[in-house]
């Protein structure tokens, strides 16, 4: 497993990797780094590490549940999950669940974990971490996220080549979209209509009609993985891992989509729209890039703990 989760990359993963809403002020940036079981705690202030929070071994995927003041980590190759105190960043219980878990969403009172080698999505009720069902979807889900107004979960199954849509409230499948060959981490920058999903193997993003459930594509680069959107432009980032870029993608005008060099491999993306920055993590250099969205250019690189894979803002903090 660890050596799939080497070649298949990132949550955004917000993803696989869960991302949240861009803080309006400066906020903390919590990096889930796999090679060094850590997670890196920066200053965006600053653009800088403050710390680092040790983990158990292999951690993947991260999403912060603020009605339980926790940040929740996966550990695929060990069967845990993780729960770091969010008020002292500190504190770390870790809880064994067994199977592969790797990603992660939640809403208010449930905890979603996908199950890699058992190609299902458990439900856990938090704060207790009780197990209350577990719904079957594609091989290899990768990417989790959610839509409280649809009621639904997806899942991009990266083995099988389709996201599976899940009814909340009964947990069956109702739908299984084929949209290409190796979905990863979908968009989770906010609920809206059509939903983005990073199609690795075809260097593209599959755009979802979540009521329709058709299927249509924008090309970005070599092997996308994070991808978020900007929500002052309507662009599209996606971390091309292959490319060493970050593509800039105009929904409206594909033809136009900007390729920024973007280190080594990155791997995932978060926006902070307000103060118009990127981060992106560059998971074989061991940093965070920060990208300026005006100048359309990386300005600043932040060293973090080895093998940075996903991120999410911390606000408030």
């Amino acid at each position: 497993m660890q050596r799939l989760l080497r070649r298949c990359g990132s949550l955004a993963l917000a993803s696989l990797l869960p991302l949240i809403a861009s803080p309006l002020h400066a906020a903390t940036l919590l990096v889930v780094c796999q090679a060094g079981a850590a997670v890196s705690v920066v200053d965006t202030a600053t653009l800088s590490e403050t710390h680092r929070i040790p983990l158990a071994a292999g951690p993947a995927s991260l999403i912060h549940v603020p009605q339980t003041h926790s940040v929740y980590v996966t550990h695929p190759d060990a069967g845990l999950l993780s729960r770091i105190d969010a008020q002292n960043l500190t504190n770390v219980t870790t809880v064994p669940i067994g199977g592969q878990p790797f990603g992660i969403t939640a809403d208010d009172q449930q905890l979603y974990v996908g199950d890699w080698s058992a190609n299902t999505v458990r439900r856990f009720h938090l704060p207790d971490l009780q197990l209350t069902g577990t719904v079957a979807v594609g091989p290899g889900p990768a990417g989790l996220a959610l839509d409280p107004e649809r009621q639904e979960l997806y899942s991009a199954d990266r083995e099988g080549g389709t996201v599976s849509v899940v009814d909340l409230v009964t947990l069956q499948t109702r739908a299984t979209i084929p949209v290409g060959t190796a979905p990863y981490a979908f968009d989770t920058s906010k609920p809206q209509a059509i939903l983005n999903v990073a199609d690795v193997r075809k260097g593209r993003i599959a755009r979802v009609d979540k009521a329709r459930h058709t299927v249509t594509y924008l090309p970005t680069g070599k092997m996308p993985y994070g991808l978020a959107t900007d929500t002052q432009t309507g662009r599209i980032l996606v971390a091309n891992q292959q490319s060493a870029t970050l593509a800039l993608v105009d929904p409206a005008r594909p033809h136009r989509t900007l390729q920024l060099p973007a280190g080594t491999a990155p791997e995932s993306v978060i926006v902070d729209s307000p103060h118009r920055r990127a981060y992106v993590t560059d998971w074989f250099a061991d940093q965070v890039l920060v990208v300026d969205l005006e100048k359309g250019a990386v300005t600043a690189a932040i060293p973090v703990a080895a093998g940075p894979r996903n991120l999410i803002f911390l606000p408030g903090s």
